[in-house]
């Protein structure tokens, strides 16, 4: 592991402190004039000189900068993580984001991913859960750079899995609640729009059955009349949160 590290990993920590030797003694452009003005010599080239100092100075101080971050900088590896999820979410991701999805990316599902992921922590090993894992019918491929792996951890548990899978079902939901809606306007069917809406995804009756989804279609609607017209008591505390 050690081998295939980059080089100012290794020896970086040497390279800043060479650089930050060669700056104290590199002197910055008013000690140069004022080493000159104290024994009264007049040198043609002192502002020549001075111009390679102060040029020499600043490439040291910029190296500095930058071969302390780097050193300071964790560069690790990229993953791909294999994450259970449901043969219709799978489906879902892959018309709308192409495998492996990179949580560096935008959207919905990146973002979701982002808030889920987790850095190993140490555990004394006698508290340690041992947790089967999922199996949902499918796997969805993640990726992970080496800076989204250091800034957010490459660490999913059983919850946020199911979580997420809740989450983009209940998307796939409100998108077909929204294309029947659009259907209807068009003079077509709930049963038919449903089926399209399916057929869409090349979702089967095994995977979502289309009487399950008929029956949460019209328990959406409800809901949704019954927002509208839903009288809202007036709050005591109002937080404000905008600018």
């Amino acid at each position: 592991m050690d081998a295939k590290q980059p080089f100012f990993q290794n020896h970086g920590h040497k390279i800043v402190l060479i650089i930050n030797y060669l700056s104290v003694l590199c002197p910055n452009v008013h000690d140069v004039q004022a080493f000159f003005n104290i024994r009264g010599k007049k040198i043609k080239k002192i502002n020549f000189l001075c111009k390679i100092n102060y040029t020499l100075f600043t490439v040291l101080t910029r190296a500095k900068v930058i071969f302390t971050k780097l050193l300071t900088t964790k560069m690790g590896q990229p993953f791909l993580l294999r994450m259970p999820v449901h043969p219709w979410v799978r489906k879902y991701l892959l018309h709308h984001y192409p495998e492996p999805l990179s949580v560096s990316e935008r959207g919905y599902a990146s973002t979701l991913l982002r808030q889920m992921l987790e850095k190993p922590q140490k555990v004394d090993p006698r508290k340690i859960i041992h947790r089967p894992k999922l199996n949902l019918g499918s796997h969805y491929g993640i990726f992970v750079g080496a800076v989204s792996a250091d800034k957010y951890g490459v660490d999913l548990v059983n919850e946020k899995i199911i979580s997420f899978n809740d989450s983009m079902d209940d998307l796939l939901r409100e998108e077909m609640y929204r294309f029947v809606q659009m259907m209807l306007k068009k003079g077509h069917q709930v049963d038919n729009s449903i089926k399209e809406f399916l057929a869409i995804y090349d979702i089967c009756e095994d995977e979502l059955p289309f009487e399950n989804l008929k029956r949460w279609y019209y328990r959406e609607r409800i809901r949704i009349d019954a927002r509208r017209f839903k009288v809202i008591t007036q709050p005591e505390l109002i937080l404000n949160f905008c600018a």
